[in-house]
């Protein structure tokens, strides 16, 4: 199969095509769990930090962030990880590869609520995230999305 790629654009912090992210980028994904990199809590796992209760036990970090001792640590054992901006948004090439399309319904004929998952080659439609987002889980090793094993069954 030939997955035609999309248009490469630098990213919206200014990253070009496999250049690392500004820090801070909010598209930049997390090498640990795939997730948005300044938002998951993959920082306090690393330093032994439960976040459910860091507000209590760690109210400094919880208000102010995490430390540059933590970002040291995280910067050791992750920080050759971190993946390059790939000159698309993350996650579209494995939609492409896994069939994953949507169309906003009310572009539909008839008109329906929402994004809505189609076929690949409906007019209009773009790669379906949400549907990867559901239908997937982050490979460390590859640096990817992968289907779950019962959607490799089904897709």
């Amino acid at each position: 199969m030939i997955l035609k790629k999309r248009e490469v654009r630098n990213c919206s912090c200014g990253a070009k095509p496999n250049e690392l992210h500004m820090e801070g980028c909010d598209v930049e994904r997390c090498p640990r769990c795939g997730g948005q990199n300044n938002s998951c809590s993959c920082i306090y796992e690393v330093c032994d930090i439960d976040y459910e209760t860091m507000e209590e036990e760690h109210p400094t970090i919880y208000n102010e962030g995490p430390t540059e001792e933590m970002y040291d640590r995280w910067d050791k054992e992750w920080g050759e990880r971190r993946v390059p901006w790939s000159g698309e948004w993350p996650g579209a090439k494995e939609c492409r590869l896994y069939g994953f399309w949507s169309i906003f319904g009310p572009d539909m004929d008839p008109p329906q609520r929402g994004w809505v998952s189609v076929p690949a080659g409906t007019p209009g439609a773009g790669e379906d995230l949400n549907r990867l987002a559901v239908s997937t889980w982050w490979n460390i090793e590859t640096q990817t999305y992968e289907l779950h094993i019962k959607n490799k069954e089904s897709n």
